[in-house]
């Protein structure tokens, strides 16, 4: 794919710091599935933002477990998530309580 640089970003502040850890011991098959697309010849960083920055992804999921098991190419989007990406083109912000 010619990918060089490739910045992951992540609403789960765990998982975030688990993936930027250099010295960790990964027992589950995900984890090192993870680890193993991140040694690919390529930059990766790995950045924790707010799922709440995250709307539209959060509702491709969302959407992702109402369609048949498989690979889904959408030429378009789906007119759900049109709003989301044109709040994020816009850089509409959405307030957030953050607990101490």
């Amino acid at each position: 794919m010619g990918i060089r640089l490739l910045v992951v970003e992540i609403d789960s502040l765990c998982v975030t710091q688990f993936l930027n850890r250099k010295n960790f011991n990964a027992t589950l098959p995900l984890v090192n599935d993870i680890l193993g697309l991140l040694s690919h010849d390529w930059q990766v960083s790995v950045h924790y933002i707010y799922r709440e920055a995250n709307f539209a992804a959060d509702f491709m999921a969302s959407h992702a477990l109402t369609l048949p098991l498989g690979l889904h190419h959408f030429a378009t989007p789906p007119l759900d998530v049109e709003t989301w990406l044109r709040n994020d083109g816009l850089g509409t912000m959405f307030p957030h309580v953050v607990k101490p």
